[in-house]
């Protein structure tokens, strides 16, 4: 019987602890006036991060590091591109290119005038696409790669066939 009656006291207590807390949801908000502020752009003030002040506040020396070989360096990297769409939207026409670099596959959309590289969108045409830069035009056909060598010298792009 007793463990009835502490059953009985805890479902009480525990119905009237609920029916408070429902309550204080359901309670509507005062209606209190908002508070407005001011909010200036102007006070902002933009600076690009710098690693000198970086290090001075976190105590350690900084030193630029400068290769002597750097500028005579030259990179050549063989990239193979592929037209994978063509999709129009009204006067709009826009390609999608899937290149690979160093066993990386990317995917690139472009419309007509846009850069990849060197290479800049001459033509869109219905199954294929003209890339032209200053020596040489490629014509890009749906699904058939054609492998392209840039050499890049002092961030500068050199294309090649």
């Amino acid at each position: 019987m007793r463990n009835i009656y502490i059953l009985a006291s805890s479902a009480f207590l525990l119905l009237i602890w609920s029916f408070n807390f429902i309550s204080d949801d359901i309670k509507p908000e005062e209606n209190k006036p908002l508070e407005s502020f001011s909010l200036s752009i102007d006070d902002t003030n933009f600076q690009q991060f710098e690693v000198k002040n970086l290090a001075k506040l976190l105590g350690v020396d900084y030193e630029l590091i400068k290769s002597e070989h750097s500028a005579d360096v030259s990179s050549s990297v063989d990239i193979t591109l592929s037209l994978i769409s063509i999709f129009t939207s009204g006067e709009l026409a826009k390609v999608r290119l899937k290149y690979q670099e160093d066993n990386e596959i990317s995917y690139v959309d472009l419309t007509e005038g846009e850069q990849f590289y060197s290479y800049q969108i001459t033509q869109i045409h219905s199954s294929s696409v003209v890339l032209k830069n200053q020596e040489q035009t490629i014509s890009l056909k749906m699904f058939k790669p054609h492998l392209v060598t840039i050499t890049k010298q002092n961030n500068e792009e050199d294309v090649t066939q």
